[in-house]
């Protein structure tokens, strides 16, 4: 498996130690892919004070995080399961295709 992005790597390490400073997450445009996502969501269930969530793009000509349903999937169980209240995902140039849409539709009917 390829190294995860410095930032990526970075939020994760201050995730599992349950960082009270970390409310926002913006990874816009650092490419974590489903690798990041998976990630954060496995690290995000340490975490109680997680509000906002970007991963999507900072502009209209960059690719954002480039996630799949795959990485989206894992990272919303990561969230239903962390005692955070995530408010705000931004998840914008994605390719979460249907699979994704559904399991969004899904969370976001229960917050």
């Amino acid at each position: 498996m390829a190294a995860l992005p410095f930032a990526v790597q970075d939020v994760c390490d201050r995730l599992a130690a349950g960082d009270p400073g970390l409310t926002n997450i913006t990874l816009d445009d650092s490419r974590a892919g489903d690798a990041g996502a998976i990630a954060i969501g496995r690290s995000v269930v340490a975490s109680a004070h997680v509000k906002k969530i970007n991963l999507g793009s900072a502009s209209s000509t960059s690719p954002g995080c480039e996630i799949t349903a795959a990485g989206l999937c894992e990272l919303l169980d990561g969230i239903q399961a962390s005692p955070s209240r995530v408010k705000y995902l931004h998840l914008d140039r994605s390719p979460i295709g249907d699979l994704g849409a559904e399991k969004l539709g899904a969370w976001l009917a229960t917050n």
